[in-house]
């Protein structure tokens, strides 16, 4: 059994030499399988792409399913939305109303290869250094991440799950909270956007509990 994990540069672990979360969930079912000398855990496909946005994940969904054996997918993770929330000239790259019109595409075609579906809700930025986004090349230096409107975003992801009977986890809360020094938020976002290795480490500790229940759970829901 497979689980795909469809989202942008966070999902695919840039920043983190171990691979983010997603590879430390890939670990978790290798490790069983190892222990026990056996090959019955579900395989961890990240099929992540940096830059994505809910647009790129919904044009590319259904073919990279079908791509990967549609009648063998256990799970859909979808990790998306930081960069639709992303400002250009105070300007977002996607409205909410075009993110929530993308989550529910999205979801519809999820929900033709498998019952579980789940959704990662964004995490936060540091935005004293993201809001401009510190960056010496000047195409990028009116781009702003900002936490006020990524919350806006995660809200949005939670409604749109919420009427989708799609599972949320939330990391935006326990993230924020981690970030109580300015050293600290260096330490799990050093270039205000992506979490380092720390960074991943502390978003699947939080996630992993729930998250693998979700996946592993005989009753699909």
């Amino acid at each position: 059994m497979r689980v795909l994990v469809f989202g942008d540069s966070i999902a695919f672990g840039a920043s983190d030499i171990e691979g983010g979360w997603v590879q430390h969930l890939r670990n978790h079912y290798r490790e069983i399988d190892i222990a026990n000398r056996t090959d019955v855990q579900p395989d961890v496909y990240n099929v992540s792409i940096s830059g994505d946005r809910s647009r790129d994940v919904l044009e590319r969904i259904e073919n990279e399913t079908i791509a990967r054996d549609n009648d063998n997918i256990r799970a859909i993770i979808i990790a998306i939305g930081i960069n639709d929330s992303q400002t250009d000239s105070g300007i977002a790259d996607a409205s909410i109303d075009e993110y929530v019109s993308n989550l529910n595409a999205i979801f519809d075609i999820a929900k033709k290869y498998t019952k579980k579906v789940i959704a990662i809700g964004l995490s936060p930025v540091d935005d004293l250094h993201s809001n401009p986004l510190e960056c010496d090349e000047p195409q990028y230096q009116t781009i702003c991440y900002t936490n006020s409107i990524i919350q806006k975003y995660d809200r949005a992801l939670e409604e749109v799950c919420v009427n989708n009977a799609v599972a949320y986890i939330n990391i935006f809360d326990a993230f924020t909270q981690e970030m109580n020094t300015p050293e600290r938020s260096v330490e799990l976002l050093p270039d205000a956007t992506h979490p380092s290795n720390q960074g991943h480490k502390f978003i699947y500790k939080n996630i992993s509990e729930r998250l693998t229940d979700l996946i592993d759970r005989k009753k699909e829901s």
